[in-house]
């Protein structure tokens, strides 16, 4: 049989303290959860930028590959997964671009030299291949400061990518 406990308020207090606490430790690790996530997903974009952009480009050539005798239509694959991949691919891939731009744009109107070269540091390094220390030797700084300011583009470009839910609670 069941017993019933009666509770003090002090005790009901403390008790929905506690689990208020708890909420928000579980809140906090999400979001950081979140935001690493976020920074996580914003460098394998950069690093596979030629490959998904590659991607994209041959999706064009594939489309009008419409004949019967083609690849897609052998029962291979269905055309319809593939298709619904490949412009999930196109439409991230618009939005990379449109985000780059916008931080390049941003980056451009900066005073401070260490923000305003973060776009071309990423640029430089992800998307024209060169070495940090060639970065560092560009820019006439030490490749710490080119690190730094490499980390700081990519946390700058998640807000571009995926918005301010990076900062806030989810």
């Amino acid at each position: 049989m069941k017993q019933i406990i009666e509770l003090g308020d002090k005790s009901i207090k403390r008790i929905a303290l506690e689990v208020h606490k708890l909420d928000q430790k579980d809140k906090e690790k999400a979001r950081k959860e979140f935001k690493s996530r976020s920074l996580h997903n914003t460098k394998l974009l950069l690093e596979n930028y030629y490959k998904l952009k590659a991607h994209c480009d041959s999706m064009h050539t594939r489309i009008n590959e419409t004949n019967e005798t083609s690849l897609w239509y052998k029962g291979r694959m269905t055309i319809d997964a593939l298709m619904e991949n490949q412009v999930k691919t196109v439409k991230m891939m618009w939005h990379v671009d449109d985000s780059l731009e916008k931080y390049k744009r941003v980056c451009k109107g900066e005073t401070k030299k260490s923000k305003s070269r973060r776009y071309n540091i990423l640029k430089d390094f992800y998307i024209d291949g060169l070495s940090i220390d060639r970065i560092a030797d560009k820019y006439d700084v030490d490749r710490t400061t080119i690190l730094r300011n490499k980390d700081d583009a990519i946390d700058d470009l998640s807000i571009y990518l995926f918005g301010i839910d990076i900062f806030n609670e989810l």
